[in-house]
């Protein structure tokens, strides 16, 4: 009964007096009660039932994790274990990520898996295991075998085993990293790299460079690109009166004409390079080109005097920073007033807040030599004691040594250099194509060595000079 009717049918009893119907209502009254602790109790046993449904559950997920825990360990130790006898030969690759390369690799070579692995420093590419490493020297072996004529009478056999690398890249990394091979003979040129390889040789170059990696990169599809500039700005005006027309501005737009060339580098390996199982060519070829391309890129980049390309030391628009001329040497002095003006120099704090400051190890030395008005140095000590942080005014520092320090000034002999404050997102480096490969037995024969050339088209623009500062004639040595 709802304890309303229950209140009445009390009111009702007590005025009439009637005993039995006051002692049948106080019976109903204690059932009422009875019933409303039995619902609590209910309520309760049911409240915890959940409580315990939840740690029990959850007590079944922390098992269910420790178990696959221990299963993941498990299988790392089985897969490194199987690692290492895929790499000393004892047993076959399995067929998921890298392992799918070692079949493309005929099985006198896949010692140089286990080689790549041993000599970790003949690679400098991250990213990559010693399978891939070792795929990538059978595709350049194989490839310059191909283009030489005293491996003519393998040229079946060699094709067969450059398609099958080649469908391995395509299956390990998709169906982009597979490249149609054009002039397999000597006489028909070079061989194209597959996209794997030489995005391989694009980070050997990115490596070996310390500015054009920073630069902006863009892949392109012409010779020719326009990239359009705003030569007249938008502009505000505040409104003196009311009515009065609000000034007009009309933006103008121009462009700026990048034209790719081609960047190449040339040099002579024996032909035991061919003939033996070893990664010697690729490690040949990154201490031979890779550092001399990744320099030019740099010197471009930064003092490029316009054949091909302007750079940013003499780029149309720069700010120019004077140092001034020292009291007793050429060339301004790098002293903390003459940072700060070069650090404020660009104007815009969008430029500042992503510039680094560029200069040569010369530089670089001038530079760690300077205190600021408190006498603490303006290039702060890192966490490793006594190491410099490679910062100034809270800048990154590039220090390159693909920059030339200046020429010799003949009365003191004093050394002048240029420094460079700047955002490296307002340099674009247009790539047309990835990494040609061409040889040549022809060229050295009779000293038995083989001729090879690696070739890349690129364009360069100085795109926003004007985030850029340039301090000339500085002082260096």
């Amino acid at each position: 009964m709802p304890s309303k009717n229950l209140d009445d049918l009390k009111k009702v009893a007590k005025k009439s007096g009637d005993d039995a119907l006051l002692g049948a209502v106080k019976v109903m009254d204690e059932v009422e009660k009875a019933v409303r602790n039995q619902d609590d109790a209910i309520e309760t046993i049911n409240d915890n039932l959940d409580e315990t449904k939840t740690e029990l559950t959850k007590s079944v997920e922390d098992a269910k994790t420790s178990i696959q825990k221990g299963f993941d360990q498990v299988a790392d130790k089985f897969a490194a274990m199987e690692k290492r006898q895929i790499l000393t030969g004892r047993i076959t690759a399995g067929r998921s990520g890298e392992d799918g390369l070692l079949d493309a690799i005929p099985d006198e070579k896949r010692g140089m898996a286990a080689d790549a692995e041993a000599f970790p420093t003949l690679w400098n590419v991250s990213g990559r295991g010693p399978i891939h490493k070792a795929a990538v020297a059978h595709w350049f072996q194989t490839s310059a075998k191909l283009q030489v004529p005293r491996y003519s009478n393998q040229g079946r056999q060699l094709g067969e085993d450059l398609d099958k690398i080649n469908t391995a890249f395509s299956d390990v990394y998709g169906k982009a990293a597979r490249t149609p091979l054009t002039g397999t003979t000597a006489t028909g040129g070079g061989a194209a790299t597959p996209t794997i390889v030489a995005n391989d040789i694009l980070r050997l170059i990115s490596d070996n460079s310390d500015i054009y990696r920073l630069c902006r990169q863009v892949p392109v599809t012409s010779d020719k690109i326009e990239w359009p500039n705003e030569a007249t700005a938008m502009r505000v005006a505040w409104q003196e009166t009311q009515g009065s027309a609000i000034t007009t501005s009309e933006p103008t737009f121009g462009s700026n004409t990048i034209t790719i060339h081609r960047l190449g580098g040339y040099g002579l390996a024996s032909l035991e390079v061919l003939e033996d199982a070893n990664v010697g060519i690729l490690g040949y070829l990154q201490t031979a080109l890779m550092e001399k391309i990744g320099a030019a890129l740099d010197s471009e980049t930064m003092q490029g005097t316009g054949s091909p390309y302007t750079g940013i030391r003499t780029a149309s628009g720069v700010n120019v920073q004077n140092f001034g001329t020292g009291p007793t040497t050429a060339g301004g002095e790098a002293n903390y007033a003459n940072l700060v003006k070069l650090y404020v120099k660009a104007g815009q704090n969008s430029a500042r807040r992503n510039a680094v400051f560029v200069m040569n190890h010369q530089l670089y030395g001038e530079v760690l030599s300077q205190v600021d008005s408190q006498g603490q140095p303006v290039v702060r000590l890192g966490q490793v004691e006594g190491a410099p942080a490679d910062t100034l005014f809270g800048r990154p520092i590039i220090v390159s040594s693909n920059l030339t320090a200046g020429a010799a000034i003949t009365t003191t002999g004093d050394v002048i250099a240029t420094m460079y404050f700047g955002p490296p997102s307002a340099l674009i480096w247009n790539i047309r194509r990835g990494i040609e490969w061409d040889v040549s037995e022809q060229f050295k024969f009779s000293t038995y060595q083989l001729a090879f050339r690696m070739v890349m088209r690129a364009g360069f623009l100085a795109g926003v000079p004007s985030a850029w500062a340039v301090a000339k004639d500085v002082h260096a040595d």
